[in-house]
């Protein structure tokens, strides 16, 4: 983590620095793309966007994309709009259960170097399809495109596209609804992929819920070494990354918390029966630590042995899978809240169109504007009072 403001700051200043000697070294006019780089302002943008997405259209693909564009909306949307709302009543009737909201920020809110990596990988992956889904199905319902790219302003990602002011305004409001819905569409169909890439890693099963976990995983049954460092402890005994602590001293480990229960001395000899790949080993060494408890020196966590076993991938490459996954669904979900400027906020708006009457849809979309502002702001708030700023 980085420890002082000015460092976060410095950081800032470096990144827009390294991205404003690239852009410039970037042949700016291009056929179709447009290039535009001020101090702490990128805007990427495709002129002939018509043309461009035209090629890309499948038109069975974008069918069903469009298709499916509503109810995934309509998910999305009350997915987001429960949590928010169940967590903040667990802030005022069972605290315990209460989650904390952030927003994530790069150098502010995530200040940690390997989660910044993870985010600037992900953001591209993550708005490039949401803005396609919308361009895509757009053209697919013929409405023109005026343009479309990302920008980043300050510490702020955006996506974006335009499509024609007066053809839009005059769709049909379901068309409306596809379109608006189609880039948290594409951002959950995106998540549901990777996530299902990381079934049966041990890793996942730390983050499903018990009734989930039953499906894919069986009981306890160790602790997993996730990361270890060769040099020392029970990394210099022998131990390896993907190794399942069964037993020390002859006590059998079911869990992390039959490992944290031991009352290790540091310098203490310990015995640690271990299962590498179906073959028992014992290892023999002296708990490290200067304190009163010893520790082994390794990273794990309750090992769930999977139903289906599959290579297991290196913790880096998990870890960003991971979060391209996560990040896909919040965008998904939050993108849907009934707030301007999310594409939620014309989701709803359309769809109170469909009343055909005038004076409905605007009170309609104050008070839910209102509402989600209000859920939204009291997430926030709720948490900076239970947990300070969060720093990831």
């Amino acid at each position: 983590m980085i420890e002082y403001p000015y460092n976060v700051l410095l950081g800032l200043v470096l990144f827009w620095s390294l991205l404003y000697v690239i852009g410039g070294r970037i042949k700016r006019d291009r056929e179709n793309l447009e290039l535009i780089i001020k101090p702490f302002f990128l805007q990427v943008k495709i002129k002939d966007i018509n043309r461009f997405v035209d090629k890309l259209v499948r038109p069975k693909l974008v069918k069903v994309l469009s298709l499916i564009g509503i109810p995934s909306g309509f998910i999305l949307s009350i997915s987001a709009l429960a949590f928010l709302s169940h967590n903040l009543y667990n802030f005022f009737v069972s605290p315990p259960k209460f989650t904390g909201v952030t927003l994530l920020i790069p150098f502010v809110t995530i200040q940690n170097i390997t989660l910044l990596t993870y985010f600037f990988i992900s953001i591209p992956l993550i708005l490039i399809p949401h803005e396609l889904a919308h361009a895509l199905v757009a053209r697919f319902e013929k409405i023109d495109l005026k343009g479309g790219g990302l920008a980043l302003l300050g510490l702020l990602f955006a996506g974006f596209i335009e499509p024609d002011d007066e053809q839009f305004r005059k769709a049909n409001p379901k068309k409306k609804m596809k379109i608006l819905a189609a880039g948290s569409t594409a951002n959950l169909v995106m998540a549901v992929f990777v996530f299902s890439l990381l079934l049966f890693q041990p890793a996942t099963a730390t983050f499903m819920s018990p009734a989930l976990r039953t499906a894919f995983y069986g009981p306890p049954d160790g602790v997993y070494i996730y990361i270890v460092d060769e040099s020392y402890g029970i990394g210099a005994a022998g131990a390896r990354p993907g190794d399942v602590i069964k037993a020390l001293n002859g006590v059998p480990i079911r869990s992390l918390s039959d490992y944290m229960r031991l009352d290790l001395k540091p310098g203490e000899t310990v015995t640690v029966l271990i299962d590498r790949n179906g073959k028992l080993l014992n290892l023999y060494l002296k708990a490290v630590g200067n304190g009163e408890r010893g520790r082994l020196g390794f990273y794990g966590f309750t090992y769930y042995p999977p139903h289906l076993s599959v290579p297991i991938l290196a913790p880096w490459l998990f870890g960003l899978l991971y979060w391209i996954a996560f990040l896909s669904l919040m965008v998904g979900m939050f993108n849907m809240l009934p707030l301007y400027p999310f594409d939620g906020d014309g989701f709803f708006t359309a769809l109170f169109e469909l009343t055909k009457r005038k004076i409905f849809p605007k009170i309609a979309r104050l008070s839910l504007n209102a509402f989600t502002l209000t859920l939204f702001a009291g997430n926030l708030l709720a948490t900076i009072i239970k947990m300070g700023f969060i720093v990831l």
